[in-house]
């Protein structure tokens, strides 16, 4: 993406996006986004214990710089640690089941 192969892919969601917002002039915010190149990257990782200390948040995200290159501000990494990941998502799946079904039913 770096290289700009993608950019018609790109330019294309960007615009959707913009085009729902308010008083917005989409060209002109394509032309910061796209034409200037302000673009960011970002990383968000679930992670359990093998990967919770710094040896492990170093492994995740080893090679990042060399993809994104630049300002380190470009590049933005994040983790959320969850002991027991299957678990939590089991917890929250049964609970957005039960709250469609209830939708469901006071609007049928």
């Amino acid at each position: 993406m770096q290289q700009g192969e993608r950019d018609n892919e790109l330019l294309a969601e960007v615009t959707r996006l913009l085009e729902s917002g308010k008083d917005l002039d989409v060209d002109k915010a394509i032309g910061e986004i796209i034409w200037k190149d302000h673009r960011a990257y970002r990383i968000a990782v679930t992670i359990d214990d093998s990967h919770d200390n710094v040896k492990g948040y170093g492994k995740l995200f080893k090679g990042y710089a060399d993809v994104v290159d630049g300002d380190i501000g470009r590049r933005r990494a994040e983790v959320l640690y969850l002991k027991n990941l299957r678990e939590w998502m089991d917890e929250i799946a049964t609970k957005a089941i039960k709250k469609a079904k209830k939708l469901v039913a006071a609007n049928v």
